[in-house]
């Protein structure tokens, strides 16, 4: 991962680790990079499984739900640990 501040602005690059961003009440999102575009999973309360799961889709400009969190455990690589 590298990182460029500039201009009062964080840019990650190169994020293939993941990156979580976690709440005080402990309700985490988790970003990671594939290739072109971007996986975002949600966990609730820190839970080692997501809530959900997604990847961008920028030709549709869309995110797109990727499994069923209910049915099958996914991660991105240690983003939750």
């Amino acid at each position: 991962m590298r990182v460029v501040e500039e201009n009062g602005e964080t840019t990650m690059l190169e994020v293939y680790s993941g990156v979580k961003l976690e709440t005080s009440e402990g309700n985490c999102i988790g970003v990671c990079m594939r290739d072109d575009t971007f996986e975002i999973s949600m966990f609730k309360n820190n839970k080692a499984y997501p809530i959900s799961w997604h990847r961008v889709n920028f030709e549709t400009k869309t995110i797109e739900p990727m499994v069923d969190a209910n049915t099958e455990s996914r991660d991105c690589d240690n983003a939750q640990t």
